[in-house]
C-alpha cells in the first residue's frame, strides 16, 4: 500500500472549519476524519481527479449482452431451497450464528426484483480507479458495513482460500464430497448441477449433509458462477462454517461486487463508443456478452435503502427476519429519469439509514445513541471491531480477483466528517495471501470515536473547494477519449417499459430498439465519449425540463410540501462552536422516526440547488471566460432561477391536471 499508510492509524482528530455537505453556515469545531487526507487540492487534483486509467481496449463488437448470472440464481428453485432452510435451522442455528452466517443463510430465502434501468445508471456513475460512484453532489460507495448489514456476511474470520483451522479430519471430509460430486458429475453429465446435489442430499440424514448444504449456498448465492452448478473449490469453507468457525466472506463478497461493476462499467463505455457501428454497414460484427456473476442485488438494495425517490415502499417487517426482508418481492418503480433523480439527490441522500429506527429491528451494537471513545485491545466488542474493519483502507480479496478499498473517500457513511481524500496507490501485482495480510493487519490506534447514531457530519471547506474545482474540468483540458468516472456521460437514457426481472440476458440493442435507451447525440465528444460538462451545465434549467408524466410515483411526491421550495440561500457565516458540544450536532427527529426516513420529497430533488462558500463565491460553477469562481450570487441570477422552479411546478400541476381530466372522460 502507499507510503502514506505508515503508521497505520485510522483516525485524525483537528479542528477544521466545516461545512454541510448541502452547504449552509461553516462552523470551527473538532472533527473526526479517516485517513489518509491531502493537504493540497492541486495536488489531490493531479492524482485521483484525473485517473491514469482512461484508454480502456474497446472490442470491435457492438452486440452486447449483459448476463445477471448471480442474479438469476437468487431468484431459481427458491421453494425448495427454502424447505432446506427451514430443515436444518432447528439443528444447526447455533452452529450458524457461531460461524457467523445465519443472517446470510436467512437472506438467501428472499428475492429482489432486479431493476435493471437502476443498475444501468449506477453503473454509469461508477468509477473505476476507485470503486465509487461519483454523483454531481459527491461521492458514495456500497461499503463493506453495507454488505454485513444487507447481506448478513462478516468481515471477520479466517482467509477464504486457507484457513489455520484445515485439520486432517477436514481434509477427509473435502474428498468425501469431491467423490460425491464426481458421482452426481457423471450421473447427470458434465456438471453437478444445483438441482441434482439438491435432490441427492436434502433430507437423505447423511452426515455429510450439512456441509453439501453450505456448499450449495456458496455456490449458488456467495460465490456465484454462469453454469448452476456445485463449485468444488468452496468445500473447505462449506466444511469449516459446518464446524462454526467463522470465515470472513464479506471482503471476498464486495470483491466481486467490485469486480463486476467495473466490468459493467468498461462495457458500457465500450458500447457507448461503439454504439454506431452497425449503421455504418460494416459485416464483421459479433456479438459479446458479459457475465455478471457477483450478487448485484446488494447494490441495488443499497441504492434502496439511500435515494428515497427511486426505491418502493418498504415492507413490514416481523420480528426475526433479516433487513432484507423489507424489499422482498417489491416491484421498481417507474421514475421519468433514473439518472437525473441520482444527480438531484444529494440533500435528500441517506448518508446512514441502517441507524434509522425500523420496526422489529435491532440495531447493532457500533450504532450509538452517544458518542463514544472506544479503546484498541484484546478486549474490544466482536460488533465493534467489525465495524472498525469497515473503516479502514485495504485489499478484498475475492475468489479470483483482488480489488481495492477506500472507504476514507465515503467518511460521512459512517457518520464521520469528510476531508479531501488521500490517494492511495495500487499494489503491484498483489498475492492473495499478500492482499490477506494487508486486510487482516493489526489496528494501531490507541483508542477509536465512534459517532452517535444521528450526528449529522460534515465536509470541510476546502473539501467543497476542491468538489466544485473538480466537476469544473472541461473536456478542452482533458484527454479527447477522457470520460471522467462517475459524472453524467449522457450517453443514454433507460426508461422502464416491462418487467426487467425477467430479462436474464439483455441486448443493450434489443432495449434500445424498444426505446429503453436513446442516444442524446448533442453531448457525445469528438471521440465519441461523453463531454465534460460544467455544473452550471449540469443543473436542470428551464429549457430542458419537458413535460412530466402523470405517474404515481410523481402524483405522491407532490403532495407533500417543500419547505424550502424557493428559498434563497443564505450567505455564508462562521459560527466558533464548543467541540465538545456535540449534542447540538445531532439529526432532530419526530416520534415515528420511521415514518420521516420512508418518504422522500421529489419537489426538493427536482429543485435546482446552490450555494455560497465564505469567501462569497459561489459554488455552483465557474465562469465560462476566465474559468475562475463567481464572486458574488446576484439576486437577478437567483430570481431568474426561482422563475425556472415556479414554472416548472406550474407545468407538473399542469400535467396533472390534464391526467385528471383524462380519467374523467
Amino acid at each position: 500500500m502507499d507510503e502514506q499508510l505508515a503508521d497505520d492509524t485510522l483516525m485524525e482528530e483537528r479542528m477544521e472549519l466545516m461545512v454541510p455537505p448541502s452547504g449552509g453556515k461553516s462552523t470551527l469545531r473538532t472533527a473526526y476524519f479517516l485517513k489518509p487526507a491531502r493537504a493540497s487540492i492541486q495536488e489531490n487534483l493531479s492524482s485521483t481527479s484525473l485517473p491514469s486509467n482512461l484508454n480502456i481496449p474497446v472490442s470491435k463488437k457492438n452486440t452486447l449482452k449483459v448476463l445477471f448470472a448471480g442474479w438469476k440464481k437468487w431468484r431459481s428453485s427458491q421453494t425448495g431451497w427454502k424447505k432446506w432452510v427451514d430443515q436444518l435451522r432447528p439443528l444447526y442455528e447455533d452452529t450458524w450464528k457461531k460461524a457467523g452466517i445465519f443472517e446470510a443463510i436467512l437472506a438467501s430465502t428472499y428475492q429482489t426484483l432486479r431493476d435493471n434501468n437502476l443498475i444501468m445508471n449506477l453503473a454509469e456513475k461508477w468509477c473505476l480507479e476507485t470503486n465509487t460512484f461519483l454523483f454531481s453532489w459527491g461521492e458514495a460507495t456500497i461499503t463493506l458495513e453495507d454488505v454485513m448489514v444487507l447481506g448478513g456476511y462478516s468481515v471477520l474470520g479466517d482467509f477464504i482460500i486457507s484457513s489455520p483451522h484445515r485439520s486432517k479430519d477436514i481434509l477427509r471430509m473435502q474428498q468425501k464430497l469431491t467423490a460425491i460430486h464426481c458421482t452426481i458429475s457423471q450421473s447427470r453429465g458434465q456438471y453437478a448441477r444445483d438441482c441434482a446435489w439438491m435432490q441427492h442430499f436434502m433430507g437423505s440424514g447423511e452426515k455429510l449433509e450439512h456441509e453439501a448444504f453450505l456448499a450449495l449456498w456458496l455456490s449458488r448465492f456467495v460465490f456465484s458462477t454462469f453454469y448452476d452448478t456445485v463449485r468444488k473449490d468452496v468445500f473447505h469453507i462449506a466444511i469449516s462454517l459446518s464446524k462454526g468457525i467463522p470465515i470472513a466472506l464479506a471482503p471476498a463478497v464486495l470483491a466481486s461486487i467490485y469486480r463486476d461493476m467495473g466490468l459493467l462499467k468498461k462495457s458500457l463505455m465500450a458500447f457507448n463508443k461503439l454504439g454506431n457501428c452497425s449503421k455504418s454497414g460494416g459485416n464483421d460484427i459479433d456479438e459479446s456478452k458479459v457475465i455478471l456473476s457477483a450478487p448485484l442485488h446488494l447494490v441495488q438494495l443499497w441504492a434502496w435503502e439511500r435515494f428515497l425517490s427511486l426505491r418502493p415502499e418498504p415492507n413490514p417487517v416481523e420480528y426475526g427476519e433479516p433487513r432484507i426482508a423489507r424489499w422482498q418481492k417489491l416491484k421498481k418503480l417507474n421514475v421519468e429519469n433514473v439518472r437525473e433523480a441520482l444527480d438531484s439527490a444529494g440533500e435528500d441522500f441517506q448518508w446512514r439509514p441502517y441507524t434509522m429506527k425500523v420496526k422489529n429491528l435491532n440495531f447493532v451494537k457500533f450504532y450509538k445513541e452517544n458518542q463514544e471513545f472506544v479503546l484498541v485491545d484484546s478486549c474490544m466488542d466482536f460488533e465493534v471491531e467489525s465495524w472498525i474493519r469497515c473503516l479502514r483502507i485495504s485489499d478484498l480479496v475475492g475468489i479470483g480477483c483482488i480489488e481495492q478499498y477506500l472507504p476514507h473517500r465515503v467518511a460521512m457513511q459512517f457518520g464521520l466528517d469528510q476531508d479531501v481524500p488521500g490517494f492511495v496507490k495500487i499494489t503491484n501485482d498483489p498475492t492473495p495471501e499478500s492482499a490477506w495480510s494487508n486486510y487482516n493487519r493489526p489496528l494501531r490506534d490507541a483508542r477509536l470515536y465512534i459517532p452517535a447514531r444521528l450526528f449529522e457530519s460534515d465536509v470541510t471547506k476546502r473539501y467543497s473547494e476542491w468538489w466544485d474545482k473538480l466537476k469544473a474540468v472541461e473536456q478542452e483540458n482533458a484527454p479527447r477519449n477522457f470520460v471522467l468516472p462517475g459524472f453524467p456521460s449522457e450517453f443514454h437514457e433507460v426508461q422502464q417499459v416491462d418487467d426487467d426481472d425477467d430479462d436474464d440476458e439483455i441486448t443493450l440493442e434489443e432495449l434500445m430498439s424498444k426505446r429503453k435507451w436513446t442516444h442524446r447525440n448533442d453531448e457525445i465528444g469528438a471521440s465519441g465519449g461523453p463531454k465534460i460538462r460544467l455544473l452550471s451545465q449540469i443543473l436542470v434549467s428551464e429549457d430542458k425540463v419537458g413535460a412530466v408524466k402523470p405517474t404515481q410515483s410523481v402524483t405522491s411526491s407532490v403532495r407533500s410540501e417543500d419547505e424550502n421550495l424557493g428559498r434563497v440561500p443564505e450567505k455564508s457565516t462562521m459560527n466558533i462552536a464548543s467541540p465538545a458540544n456535540g449534542k447540538d450536532r445531532l439529526v432532530s427527529i419526530d416520534k415515528n422516526e420511521e415514518e420521516s426516513y420512508k418518504y422522500g420529497n421529489v419537489v426538493k430533488q427536482l429543485e435546482v440547488k446552490t450555494k455560497t462558500a465564505d469567501d462569497g463565491s459561489v459554488a455552483a460553477g465557474v465562469e465560462k471566460t476566465t474559468r475562475a469562481l463567481p464572486k458574488r450570487l446576484y439576486k437577478e441570477d437567483e430570481l431568474k432561477k426561482l422563475k425556472a422552479r415556479i414554472s416548472y411546478l406550474d407545468r407538473i400541476v399542469s400535467g396533472l391536471k390534464t391526467a385528471k381530466c383524462g380519467l374523467r372522460n
